[in-house]
């Protein structure tokens, strides 16, 4: 497969505007690539979680979300389909860069905020750390933090919307909770013993804090994937 100089890693979290940042890229996809960014329909055509779910150590409901969304019998036979069918865009997209007499794709952007939340983190972080290193120079991780309270009632919003009992919006933010995702300091460790401190960028999700005040042009800036300007 074509080696690519960086790996680009959005890794959430939840509630920072990921759906909207993944619909960007989604939506921006042909444009990206004619500046040398490929972000991957074959592992899912908005949401990469199809790759976390093959990566992870156990079976996770993302997993068997997956198996079925795909037609796979199993988790290798998942991964087979993913290695596949990046194979073929990737080759696609060198193939069009070379008609096009432009320079082939040096930079490979994923994006799922399940590499932060999925349970057992660090294994699955592990296994993503060598599979990117299996496809290019470096990996570069980007992370927006929320503060957990307003993260708390953001779940909790979203869990009444989807007609779902929950827990009630303030019992995942104390410390003795279960829930893995509220612990960022934890979270953050896995990240940094999986890719090094060095590979990673933390941002906070405060439009005061953000380039533009928005995740969109904050992620073009700090991945120098240029303007926002002519994209959609």
């Amino acid at each position: 497969m074509h080696r690519f100089d960086r790996c680009l890693i959005h890794a959430g979290m939840p509630k920072t505007g990921t759906t909207s940042l993944q619909t960007f890229f989604a939506v921006n996809r042909k444009a990206l690539l004619a500046r040398g960014a490929l972000y991957p329909a074959a592992l899912g055509w908005r949401n990469h979680v199809r790759l976390a779910a093959a990566l992870h150590p156990t079976p996770t409901p993302q997993l068997k979300l997956a198996i079925a969304e795909t037609g796979a019998a199993d988790v290798a036979d998942l991964r087979a389909r993913l290695e596949g069918g990046l194979e073929e865009e990737v080759a696609a997209a060198c193939a069009e860069a070379d008609s096009a007499g432009r320079k082939r794709p040096d930079t490979l952007v994923l994006s799922s905020e399940f590499f932060w939340s999925m349970p057992e983190g660090g294994a699955l972080l592990q296994a993503l750390a060598d599979w990117v290193a299996a496809r290019a120079d470096r990996a570069e991780v980007l992370i927006y933090l929320r503060r957990q309270d307003a993260f708390a009632v953001s779940m909790a919003s979203t869990r009444a919307r989807d007609g779902e009992p929950g827990e009630g919006f303030a019992a995942p933010i104390f410390p003795e909770t279960p829930r893995r995702a509220y612990r960022y300091p934890r979270c953050l460790g896995g990240f940094r013993d999986a890719f090094g401190r060095d590979a990673m960028t933390l941002r906070l999700f405060a439009p005061a804090d953000l380039v533009g005040g928005d995740v969109i042009p904050d992620a073009l800036a700090t991945w120098d994937l240029g303007p926002e300007a002519g994209l959609i």
